[in-house]
């Protein structure tokens, strides 16, 4: 699936670790959690500061900003929702929603409801 980019995966890991109680920025550092990503995506890496998953998740969620973040986080989304892990969908939700509030107002009417059409 093309679509489903590295960033995208590394976004929805995060929400999977959040919704575990993993957080990068409070629990754990970013390397620790880089590493155990690398893990799981089967990535090598020489270093860990200089790896694309590690210089992506250090951002998260907010990797992206705007539409981008919010069409990545609509991506995500029903995966979680499929998989009943509706902590994480409330997450994403209100991701979606603050993202919505910071678009300029012209392109706010556009995303209005994005969260809950899904």
């Amino acid at each position: 699936d093309k679509q489903a980019t590295k960033a995208k995966q590394l976004l929805a890991m995060y929400y999977l670790l959040k919704t575990i109680g993993i957080e990068h920025r409070e629990s754990n550092s970013v390397s620790a959690v880089a590493r155990f990503i690398h893990l799981l995506t089967g990535t090598k890496f020489t270093n860990i500061q200089n790896s694309d998953i590690y210089k992506k998740y250090l951002l998260m969620p907010n990797y992206k900003k705007g539409e981008q973040l919010i069409k990545d986080l609509q991506y995500i989304r029903p995966y979680f929702e499929e998989s009943g892990l509706e902590e994480a969908v409330k997450e994403i939700d209100s991701e979606i929603t603050r993202c919505i509030r910071e678009l300029p107002l012209a392109m706010r009417k556009k995303w209005q409801g994005a969260s809950s059409q899904q």
